[in-house]
């Protein structure tokens, strides 16, 4: 940090916190030098700026330690909540992207997350998706600092065959900030930090912000949140196929099996990562001159990798992804095509 932040050290001492000395004879100045200090040995010790030395003044304040009025704390860099930043006080809530599978996954970034947390708000389908609950709950048990709670919330089901897709969708949503919305309220304390643990990367594929601003939309549930950027399945897939998601010069498209299967992947098509494909919709387009980088369960001791011409490999991989869902119940997956005769 910078020489006024070092110099403020050199202040005189004062008598330490909590000895029952009146806040206004400890006099703003010092006030401020304590609460660069502070800052400084944070800094130091985890290298990132976690608040504003101003900031920090008055949430010592609010422990007790000092008293000087309240002020407004302005949430990390990339939080999102109220205009003018998170009060003093307020929920706080962390959306930590996981990886695809692999605990190796998690970040640094991540692992500080999880040790910020309070309290650990699971969001999950019913019991046939247990092994993924239970990898979640043994990354917190590692990274979770201690007294941490964590709380399972079952997801609302979608339909995902309506033929009102959008509509179909928003209804799920909905219902969904319904459930984050109550668990927020009733489950993160007031000034204190709750996570929500997303697969891969928050900021690709994922609903939960969306759900975040919907509920804060509402009025009637007060937090800031940042996002925690993960390794993604689309980066991890390219990763174990020893490609890269990009040819020279060409674009790459990221698109769900829904949409391929509308649209189909004829000459002049784009290089696709096809995510969300329940039905196998890699099957119903022409596989002449298409290549396909298939895997499933990515990062995981399950992981299916497969890769070759679409024309030879389609009814392979439609049984090996018929097969696999039938043992565990469900299946991730994702695939890169790309055309070979371009």
């Amino acid at each position: 940090m910078g020489q006024a932040h070092r110099k403020s050290r050199e202040l005189e001492p004062v008598e330490p916190p909590g000895t029952g000395v009146p806040a206004d004879l400890i006099g703003p100045h010092t006030v401020e030098a304590i609460a660069r200090a502070v800052y400084d040995a944070m800094y130091d010790e985890y290298k990132e700026p976690l608040c504003a030395a101003p900031a920090l003044s008055s949430r010592m304040v609010e422990a007790g330690l000092l008293g000087r009025s309240a002020a407004t704390v302005p949430p990390p860099d990339g939080g999102a909540g109220p205009a003018g930043g998170t009060i003093a006080g307020m929920r706080t809530l962390l959306v930590i992207g996981i990886g695809a599978g692999d605990p190796d996954h998690l970040t640094l970034e991540a692992v500080k997350a999880f040790g910020r947390a309070d309290v650990f708000l699971l969001l999950d389908k019913p019991a046939e998706r247990q092994d993924l609950m239970r990898l979640r709950r043994d990354m917190i048990a590692e990274h979770g600092r201690p007294g941490h709670r964590v709380v399972e919330l079952v997801d609302p089901a979608r339909d995902r065959g309506a033929a009102a897709y959008a509509e179909a969708v928003e209804e799920w949503r909905e219902r969904r900030a319904d459930l984050v919305e109550r668990a927020v309220a009733e489950q993160v304390p007031d000034g204190g930090t709750g996570a929500l643990l997303v697969w891969g990367d928050p900021a690709l594929y994922d609903s939960v912000t969306a759900v975040l601003d919907r509920v804060l939309a509402r009025g009637r549930t007060e937090f800031g949140y940042t996002v925690v950027p993960g390794i993604s399945s689309v980066s991890v897939l390219a990763a174990r196929h020893r490609t890269t998601l990009t040819r020279t010069a060409r674009p790459v498209r990221i698109t769900t099996g829904r949409r391929l299967a509308a649209e189909g992947f004829g000459p002049g098509s784009e290089d696709a990562v096809v995510m969300l494909d329940g039905q196998g919709a890699f099957a119903e387009i022409d596989p002449a001159g298409v290549h396909i980088h298939y895997g499933a369960y990515l990062g995981t001791g399950d992981e299916i990798l497969v890769s070759g011409p679409l024309a030879e490999l389609a009814d392979e991989i439609a049984e090996l992804r018929r097969e696999a869902r039938e043992r565990k119940g469900w299946i991730m997956d994702s695939y890169l095509l790309r055309r070979t005769d371009d």
